[in-house]
């Protein structure tokens, strides 16, 4: 393993550019567009010359709170190119002159891959004689190869502040002669001279700060806008540059840094960036060499069970995969990946992204093996950083409060007059069950997608209320990252008319144009009111299995219903009951005992009940229900009012339809349910396919329906990292894939969602064999038949 460089003090100077003659004003093409707020750097590094141990505190006392400088003064010093005023002071607020520039540069450049020993312009300055050899030696060098110039005739003017113009122009003519960057000068046309990015031809700089534009010679602001889009500088804040300004030592570490992280430089030993789903692994030596052929492992586990890539001992676990589709996990062996001529190697993520991925990278000898030893790095690689999904058609959404009793919540359809819905017009992929057909589904290159929006609010809940006003049809556009947005509004025409309703219609259509037509959930619309808030959902959730304690014993439960309005807001003290299934009764001690009376949501709309349970391996449902009866009563006028519903609530826990009304003859109540499967462990050692229940990957725990006498009977079945696991697809009969831990618990449990969304045919299955109960050391055989989704 190559060691890490130790920290270097060589002497302190960036680099100066000469300010070219003044009376050169920019001519020719057309101007970029002015920088502002929403402007981006459109060529800025992806990635940088500072992580690991490069970030290390160098121990400097006076960095205060610059968090950003602080981080890139101690990797300027890590890689050697600047040192403290002292031993534990950097003077991060003290101007930077043009020698100190000098060497500064100097010193970046053998680190970005340029030679300065030749060059061809004439150097003759009159005024750096008295500054010591290698303050000459970096300024002569950065002269000869047109990257510093000096200031008018035969004079450099080492001692003066450098300007952020000279800077600009220094850093940038810097990365023109560095490898690998996407930028030149151009050598015909208008632009002859001038800076051009990206692929060939190249293209100008299209944004500039306005003082820089109207105070710099041409060849001066095209260097400062092309500073800004490598993402050097970002100017001085309101689309300013302030170009004639000095530059402080803490801003000189940030300029140089930026720079760097174009080139290949490096921290010595192994470091690993992520580039969407792939990783960049790097290897240099302890001067920041490239070290070629160096053999890469990398190996993965989703980022939820990363805790436990790892056994006690320090080797790998079986939850530990492949991160490439290559030689074995947590070994050096003939799959693995080498290092190329600069030091790198680029690893791409073997399988989906998922919830998230934790990946390991480490380099050895053929034949070494993950210990508690190995010097690894470890990345992640964040849900939603799959590349960009092809747009097939476009999903809306209000961003309102969730209808909480849905297995797949949808938005709420009620809002109060004077409040605005904001819709959200999100890109979709073909799969709407890849999460990257959200995140990641935006325009294709030069694609400007348009879609028209029309308004009509009508009186009523639907569309079928006389049409009360519409709104011209309106053009919105989908930006870079796959949405656009409009909002509506009800207009309340009657402040004194106690429960008027208003349905706000929204229909959205593809613009000329535009070829991605479909348009999910449209026509759609907002109810909105100032009726007073009623209750309207009911849900009631527990917090998964749970251990049978036997006929002779007890375990208790607890549950937290949660009471919301027709807007999705909370309903505090509203009182609500909890009724089971399987209750205790007169001579019977198996089964739930519950409070029979009601309890009072608190101001957040929940409740916790709790309760306890007598008995062996059960599947329970419970039903918290509130009671929508309404007394009789009398009108301000004295007459009467009738009574609305009937007293208490249907304790049948399968009456109680969708989650909101109880039955057709207690429409009055809400009610929802929820299901506790009191688990009793198998003794099984073997077992056919059975439906699988749930999964509880923290426990390394399943549990599945081993039925007696066609009633549910949850049973526990429990794995761990030595036990071997296959995957069967139901569908199409393919050959049994074998799985590591981690990828047989993400299998379960995405099968699981997908049932809990369709049907119980597609519920997926578990067999095992030679399983021995409470014997981790034998090895157990799981085979999991996926559903229908996959």
């Amino acid at each position: 393993m190559p060691q890490l460089v130790k920290k270097r003090r060589s002497g302190w100077a960036l680099l100066a550019v000469s300010a070219l003659i003044a009376s050169l004003f920019a001519v020719g093409a057309a101007p970029a567009a002015a920088i502002d707020e929403d402007s981006k750097p459109d060529h800025a590094a992806k990635m940088t010359a500072c992580l690991g141990e490069a970030v290390q505190d160098q121990g400097f006392t006076d960095l205060g709170t610059l968090n950003v400088a602080a981080r890139n003064i101690n990797c300027l010093v890590y890689y050697g190119i600047s040192a403290g005023r002292t031993a534990d002071t950097f003077d991060p607020n003290a101007n930077v002159t043009r020698s100190e520039m000098a060497l500064f540069l100097y010193a970046a450049a053998g680190l970005m891959g340029v030679d300065l020993m030749g060059g061809d312009m004439m150097v003759d300055y009159g005024d750096i004689s008295e500054l010591g050899e290698n303050w000459q030696n970096a300024i002569t060098a950065l002269a000869r190869n047109g990257i510093m110039s000096g200031r008018g005739s035969m004079a450099f003017e080492p001692g003066a502040d450098i300007t952020r113009a000279e800077m600009a122009v220094a850093l940038v003519a810097l990365l023109d002669k560095t490898p690998g960057v996407a930028l030149k000068r151009a050598t015909m046309g208008d632009n002859k001279g001038l800076y051009v990015l990206g692929p060939d031809p190249g293209a100008l700089p299209n944004d500039r700060f306005e003082d820089a534009y109207a105070q710099t010679p041409q060849q001066v602001n095209n260097a400062i806008s092309a500073a800004y889009e490598l993402g050097i500088t970002s100017g001085v804040g309101g689309g300013m540059f302030d170009p004639s300004g000095s530059i402080p030592r803490r801003d000189m570490a940030t300029f140089i840094i930026n720079a760097l992280s174009h080139s290949n430089a490096r921290p010595a030993g192994v470091t690993a960036q992520v580039d969407g789903t792939s990783i960049v692994v790097s290897v240099r030596d302890t001067m920041f060499a490239p070290v070629v052929n160096a053999t890469i492992d990398a190996f993965k586990t989703s980022t939820a069970t990363a805790a436990r890539a790892f056994k006690d001992d320090g080797t790998c676990s079986s939850r530990a995969g492949n991160f490439e589709d290559a030689g074995m996990p947590c070994e050096i062996d003939g799959g693995d990946a080498v290092t190329q001529t600069d030091g790198n190697v680029t690893l791409t993520l073997a399988g989906d992204v998922g919830e998230g991925q934790t990946a390991w990278v480490w380099t050895g000898d053929l034949g070494d093996k993950v210990s508690a030893d190995t010097d690894y790095v470890d990345v992640a690689i964040k849900k939603g950083a799959a590349d960009p999904v092809t747009p097939t058609r476009v999903l809306l959404s209000t961003g309102l409060a969730k209808q909480p009793h849905l297995v797949v919540p949808t938005d709420v359809t009620r809002a109060h007059f004077g409040s605005t819905v904001t819709i959200t017009i999100q890109l979709q992929g073909a799969d709407p069950d890849d999460a990257a057909a959200f995140v990641n589904t935006v325009p294709g290159p030069g694609q400007e997608l348009k879609y028209t929006v029309t308004v009509a609010r009508h009186d009523g809940t639907d569309n079928t209320g006389a049409l009360h006003s519409s709104i011209a049809a309106q053009e919105v556009t989908i930006g870079s990252d796959g949405t656009a947005t409009f909002t509506i509004t009800g207009v309340d025409t009657d402040a004194n008319n106690r429960g008027q309703m208003q349905y706000v219609q929204y229909t959205v259509a593809a613009a000329t144009g535009n070829t991605i037509t479909t348009v999910a959930t449209s026509p759609a619309g907002v109810v909105f009111s100032d009726e007073a808030p009623a209750v309207t959902y009911v849900t009631v959730k527990n917090s998964g299995p749970k251990v049978a304690p036997g006929a002779q014993g007890r375990a208790g439960n607890r549950v937290t219903v949660t009471v919301q309005d027709q807007f999705g807001g909370p309903v505090n003290n509203a009182p609500v009951f909890l009724h089971s299934s399987n209750p205790t009764g007169t001579g019977d001690a198996d089964g739930s005992t519950i409070r029979s009376r009601a309890l009072n949501t608190r101001a957040n709309g929940m409740v916790t009940f709790t309760y306890n349970y007598s008995g062996g391996a059960s599947r329970e449902t419970l039903k918290a229900a509130w009671d929508g009866y309404v007394a009789e009563t009398t009108d301000a006028e004295g007459n009467a009012v009738a009574a609305v519903g009937t007293v208490g609530v249907v304790a049948d826990v399968t009456d109680c339809a969708a989650g909101a009304n109880a039955s057709s003859g207690e429409a009055e109540d809400r009610c929802g349910t929820t299901t506790v499967d009191w688990v009793q462990s198998t003794r099984l050692e073997s077992q056919t396919a059975v439906n699988i229940l749930s999964i509880d990957v923290d426990n390394d725990q399943i549990v599945v329906d081993l039925q007696t006498n066609s009633v549910v009977t949850p049973t526990s079945v429990n794995y761990d990292n030595s036990d071997f696991f296959t995957l069967v697809n139901a569908a199409n009969a393919a050959p049994g894939k074998p799985l590591n831990i981690g990828e047989f618990e993400e299998a379960i449990a995405a099968d699981l969602k997908a049932a809990a969304a369709t049907s119980a045919e597609d519920q997926p299955t578990l067999a095992w064999g030679s399983y021995v109960y409470d014997e981790p050391a034998d090895i157990a055989t799981f085979t999991v038949t996926a559903g229908g989704s996959r």
